[in-house]
């Protein structure tokens, strides 16, 4: 079974993603809302992908906190986010990240991802 980190700060989004993504057959960590949980998550026991919103809660964002995870690790991102402006698309483009995924984003889209990846 895939182990899913879901970095969302949006309680209600978090809940639904994770819920579809377990009934999908992932186990799904527990959603954290900060880039810094997110790290300090990944720390304790690395997942084997990450859904990220790029807007977080905290002085970090999705693509700051992408950018400090790639540096360190090997997993898997997919951005989301409600958000489709150019300057969000010119900071993810030179990321090696999955996809990028506009809100609102459904389960079956993730989990399109996450089996391409898998």
């Amino acid at each position: 079974m895939k182990n899913i980190l879901l970095v969302e700060d949006e309680a209600i989004t978090a809940l639904s993603l994770k819920l579809g993504l377990e009934k999908r057959g992932y186990a799904v960590e527990n959603p954290v809302a900060t880039g810094e949980a997110a790290i300090k998550n990944i720390e304790d026991s690395p997942p084997d992908a990450i859904i990220m919103d790029i807007r977080l809660a905290g002085p970090l964002d999705g693509i700051e906190t992408a950018k400090i995870i790639l540096g360190k690790y090997s997993i898997p991102i997919i951005f989301t986010s409600g958000y489709n402006d150019v300057t969000i698309l010119d900071r993810i483009k030179n990321l090696k990240t999955e996809a990028y995924l506009h809100k609102p984003v459904s389960v079956n889209d993730i989990c399109d991802v996450l089996d391409r990846i898998f």
